[in-house]
């Protein structure tokens, strides 16, 4: 009979989860949509390992407190998100299913919320990258792009979190972008700051197009749809690697022996 280390342990089920975590992000990126049986396959390869794990412990009351409380803000968070439209349904399974088998230890207590906090803090790369390039079309090729806008609200927002990007491209893969300019009266632009996961971008390109103010070559303001999971799978590696900020913040030492 094979008798796996603690940390053998804690080992192989990464690797499931790494793995299972790759194969949605790819399909997300493919086609917007994620087999549930990713999240089914996990659970059942994968809860075992949780379980063998805190057969190992010394103490383990205190963890399986700490775990339950982690499922429960975990659900609670990404079923509220996946309703108010936030998440998509896969975004939701994934975080539950991540909240179902990681365990406390001492990279974080509550896993939950290292790896949602992990995830939106990686998403400021996307921010990051759209402030460095619209910078450099405004230094170095001297573009007055932010005067197609009136108010300073909408000159930051666009700075930070759009790009130019013509009709026809955006016809071609539309579950790449999201259109945030709308057409005015007088003829100008404006943005519309509020946006859900489930917007129809074909169905704003097909209106801004029967205005007769655009055409399939005009570049309008985008941001871009990029799939929240590649977050939670990098949220997932770092968390694994260097735990999560919030514990540092918090300087949360409730000892735990794992």
């Amino acid at each position: 009979m094979i008798t796996l280390t603690p940390l053998q342990i804690k080992l192989v089920r990464t690797l499931i989860i790494i793995g299972g975590l790759s194969l949605s992000v790819k399909q997300d990126i493919e086609k917007r949509e994620v087999d549930d049986r990713i999240w089914v396959f996990l659970l059942i390869a994968s809860l075992p390992l949780t379980v063998l794990e805190y057969q190992s412990k010394e103490q383990w009351f205190l963890p399986l407190i700490l775990h339950v409380f982690s499922i429960t803000v975990g659900s609670i968070v990404s079923l509220l998100f996946a309703y108010l439209d936030y998440f998509g349904g896969g975004d939701a399974k994934a975080f539950i299913t991540l909240s179902i088998l990681e365990p406390p230890s001492p990279l974080s207590l509550i896993p939950s919320l290292s790896l949602m906090i992990n995830s939106s803090i990686l998403t400021l790369t996307i921010i990051a990258w759209l402030l460095a390039k619209n910078l450099v079309r405004i230094i170095l090729y001297n573009e007055k792009f932010l005067s197609d806008f009136n108010t300073l609200k909408e000159k930051i927002f666009v700075l930070l979190f759009t790009d130019k990007t013509k009709l026809s491209r955006i016809k071609e893969k539309p579950y790449k972008f999201f259109i945030v300019e709308r057409p005015t009266a007088n003829g100008r632009r404006k943005i519309v700051f509020k946006h859900t996961i489930s917007e129809d971008t074909l169905e704003t390109l097909n209106s801004l197009l029967e205005t007769g103010l655009y055409s399939p070559d005009t570049e309008v303001y985008t941001t871009p749809a990029v799939p929240y999971l590649l977050f939670i799978f990098l949220g997932y590696i770092l968390y694994i690697i260097l735990g999560s900020p919030l514990d540092l913040l918090f300087k949360l030492t409730v000892p735990l022996k794992v």
